[in-house]
C-alpha cells in the first residue's frame, strides 16, 4: 500500500511527463487541470494580427524592405524602378542583405553587356554611313554623329555603368531576364498568423509559405530589439522564442 508521500511523488512525476508531452506538441490529456494546460500551451497559441495591409519587398541578396506603397509593373513584367525607389525610401522596416531566406529571394538579374566604345552602328553599307548626316541645307551634322545623337535610326550611343552594364536613357541598367531582381509578398489588413503552428515537436521553427517569410523577419527583429519597437506581433514572437529556448 502506497503512503501519502509516494502518491504525491507519483502525481508530480506524471504531471512532469504530461507537461513534457505538451511542450513537444503532443495532444493534451483531458484530466490535466485547466491551469496547468493553459500554462503549457498559452505561449504557443498567441496570434499576430496584421493591423494594416503591407508588402514585403525582397531583392536577390536577401535584403528586405517592408512598407505599404504601391508597386507597379512595366510591360516586361518587372517592377517599375521609380516605384521600387520610393518604396525603399519610405519603408517602415529595412533589413540588411541575407535577412530573407534563400527560398524567398528572386532570381538574380542578368544584365546586358555594355559596348566598350558605347556606340553601336547598324548600317551595313559603308558608302551610306554618312548619308543621313546631311541636314536640309546640305551640311553634315558631324557633331551630332560624334555625340551619338544623329538622325539615323540604326545608330545609337549607350552609356555604361560602373559594372560594365548597358544603361537606358533614364540611367537604369538594362536587364535581359526581366522580371528579376525583386520579389513582393502581400499581406492584407487583419490577416492573422499563429507562430506556434510553425514550431515543430523538437522545439525548432519550421517555416513555409508567405507566413514563414513574415515570421523569419519577426524573429530577426525580436532578437535585435526584444519587445521594443513597433513590429506587429513582436511580443508574441518574443514569448514563443522564450518558450522554445531560443
Amino acid at each position: 500500500m502506497q503512503n501519502k508521500n509516494d502518491k504525491t511523488n507519483l502525481f508530480l512525476e506524471n504531471r512532469r511527463k504530461l507537461l513534457k508531452l505538451g511542450a513537444a506538441g503532443m495532444p493534451m490529456v483531458l484530466t490535466m487541470r485547466a491551469s496547468a494546460q493553459q500554462a503549457v500551451i498559452s505561449q504557443l497559441r498567441c496570434a499576430i494580427t496584421v493591423p494594416d495591409s503591407f508588402k514585403i519587398l525582397v531583392d536577390d541578396s536577401g535584403a528586405v524592405w517592408v512598407g505599404d506603397r504601391k508597386l507597379r509593373k512595366d510591360k516586361s513584367g518587372a517592377y517599375k524602378t521609380k516605384d521600387i525607389v520610393k518604396f525603399q525610401d519610405k519603408a517602415d522596416f529595412v533589413f540588411p542583405e541575407g535577412s530573407a531566406p534563400e527560398s524567398y529571394r528572386p532570381d538574380e538579374c542578368e544584365y546586358e553587356t555594355c559596348d566598350e566604345s558605347g556606340h553601336s552602328h547598324g548600317h551595313d553599307d559603308d558608302d551610306d554611313m554618312l548619308s543621313y548626316l546631311s541636314d536640309e541645307n546640305g551640311s553634315y551634322s558631324l557633331n551630332d554623329y560624334l555625340s551619338g545623337s544623329g538622325g539615323g535610326d540604326n545608330h545609337s550611343h549607350s552609356q555604361c555603368d560602373d559594372d560594365g552594364h548597358s544603361m537606358d536613357e533614364h540611367g537604369h541598367s538594362v536587364v535581359t531576364n526581366a522580371p528579376c531582381g525583386y520579389a513582393v509578398y502581400k499581406y492584407s489588413r487583419n490577416y492573422s498568423i499563429t507562430p506556434g503552428e510553425f514550431v515543430n515537436g523538437s522545439g525548432n521553427w519550421s517555416l513555409s509559405g508567405d507566413d514563414g517569410l513574415y515570421l523569419s523577419l519577426a524573429i530577426l527583429y525580436a532578437e535585435e530589439n526584444g519587445n521594443d519597437g513597433n513590429w506587429p506581433g513582436v511580443s508574441c514572437i518574443v514569448s514563443v522564442l522564450n518558450y522554445i529556448g531560443q
